[in-house]
């Protein structure tokens, strides 16, 4: 998606979140270890869906600004659904007593927040110019 879009702006906070993705990843696989569990070997259908959602809009013939708008759409339900579940994983290892656990998924759950935040204030100059662009 970073690579798709025309804003600077976007396509930076995207390369930016992308970043922060894979260290949440790490993080993940550093809890699971601490529980002598593996990560992996589960497919989530409904985030497969979501990304299929952006790939569909990936591949729509648009203006620059049009195009960046529906990233951005596509990027902060991903968002949603992250800040969900690491909301509920995070909830679910406080009240198993994994206090640490818990701590480090909220910190993820955070993390997305402000990528939904970050995307919320790029996408107000990215709607007007994408407003102008579709304007008759």
């Amino acid at each position: 998606m970073a690579a798709a879009a025309s804003d600077p702006t976007l396509r930076t906070s995207l390369e930016r979140h992308l970043d922060q993705t894979r260290v949440q990843a790490q993080r993940l696989e550093s809890l699971f270890l601490e529980l002598d569990g593996a990560p992996g070997g589960h497919t989530c259908q409904a985030m497969r869906g979501l990304i299929a959602e952006g790939d569909a809009w990936l591949r729509q013939t648009a203006p620059a600004a049009v195009r960046d708008a529906g990233l951005i759409a596509c990027a902060q339900r991903v968002e949603h659904y992250e800040i969900s579940a690491y909301g509920t994983a995070a909830a679910l290892a406080a009240t198993l007593r994994l206090h640490h656990h818990a701590e480090l998924l909220r910190f993820s759950e955070r993390e997305e927040q402000d990528a939904d935040l970050t995307l919320s204030a790029v996408a107000t100059p990215v709607n007007r110019a994408a407003a102008q662009t579709t304007a008759v």
